[in-house]
């Protein structure tokens, strides 16, 4: 005889409502969800890489031209120099600052391109492109000072943060997780149902039907495991309460840390603004001093080195800023559209 089989299991107390039933699919959907906010943050720490890979390139590249422009001008100076000392306008001693400084810029440049080399090799790493050949970059260095109200920065921050989002999600799914270990304790009550359809193997002709209803309980009516389960369930809702009002406080940290960050740069910058000027005068003073053989070129070459420390400050300055434009859009979740992203 050949038969067709068919049971079902209903839990009689417990087995009521989305939340036990569908169990597995709203965990499954949680998971998801984790992942997808994982795969966010990944991607804006890879643009925050990228951007700063990007302008570490180019800051090397306009301090290289920096230096070069001095190393020409130093070493038409030191031909100067050469010369002046041959008619006794200039001592040996002036030849050697000269020449000291010269070497001194030339270290620099060197410096400066195997730097440049590693934030190519970082760049191209980042884009996932050949190590081999060459990567030509641009970008703005306009520095534009950005204006934004502190307490409306938190706010957006608070609104759009992916890690606020995951923490009340968790919340959430803590919540469904309690209910449901607050549902097992309940005593084990199952209706089980069996059914069976029995025919000939000569005919072939399904003959024969058999109904089979029975209830299945346990001996467990302490509940112990499952109270302890209920137990640490509400520990851990309440713990993923505690963890998201310190995730808010800690991006209001953030945003508040990375607008004081952009405050003080700019203070620094519009200094290194006015140093600047300061340091084109003692220049060209000293140049001037040199030339008619009022003094040596000691002020001189102390002044053309202050002068290439102020530029290179202020554009190492200038570059972390807009740099720190986008970490601060990063730290108010607006840096990638997390909608479109996932």
């Amino acid at each position: 005889r050949s038969y067709v089989n068919v049971s079902l299991n209903v839990p009689l107390l417990k087995g009521f409502g989305t939340e036990y039933n569908l169990d597995g699919m709203y965990s499954s959907l949680y998971e998801l969800e984790n992942a997808r906010r994982t795969l966010y943050k990944q991607q804006v720490n890879i643009v925050l890489s990228t951007v700063t890979a990007i302008y570490d390139i180019i800051k090397n590249q306009q301090q290289a031209r920096l230096l070069s422009g001095q190393l020409n001008g130093l070493e038409n100076h030191l031909a100067v120099t050469e010369s002046k000392e041959k008619t006794g306008l200039a001592t040996a001693m002036d030849l050697y600052r000269a020449e000291l400084r010269l070497k001194d810029i030339q270290n620099e440049i060197t410096s400066l391109q195997e730097q440049h080399e590693n934030h190519v090799d970082r760049l191209k790493e980042l884009m996932a492109v050949p190590m081999q050949g060459d990567v030509t970059v641009t970008a703005p260095v306009d520095y534009k000072p950005i204006v934004i109200d502190p307490e409306q920065a938190v706010t957006v921050s608070l609104e759009n943060r992916i890690e606020i989002e995951q923490a009340k999600r968790r919340v959430k799914e803590l919540r469904r997780k309690m209910i449901i270990a607050k549902r097992n304790i309940l005593p084990a009550l199952d209706l089980n149902v069996d059914y069976e359809r029995y025919a000939d193997d000569k005919t072939f002709e399904l003959t024969e039907d058999i109904w089979t209803l029975s209830l299945g309980s346990s001996t467990d009516f302490t509940r112990s495991n499952e109270k302890l389960a209920y137990a640490r369930s509400k520990i851990n809702r309440r713990k993923a309460q505690i963890d998201l009002k310190e995730e808010e406080q800690r991006i209001v940290k953030e945003v508040r840390s990375r607008i004081n960050s952009m405050i003080k740069k700019e203070v620094l910058i519009a200094d290194r603004i006015s140093q600047e000027k300061q340091v084109v005068g003692k220049q060209e003073l000293a140049a001037s001093k040199f030339n008619h053989g009022l003094a040596d070129n000691f002020d001189l070459l102390e002044a053309q080195t202050q002068s290439q420390q102020v530029k290179m400050a202020l554009l190492a300055d200038t570059v972390d800023y807009i740099v720190g434009t986008y970490q601060l859009r990063a730290a108010l979740g607006t840096l990638i559209d997390a909608r479109k992203a996932q």
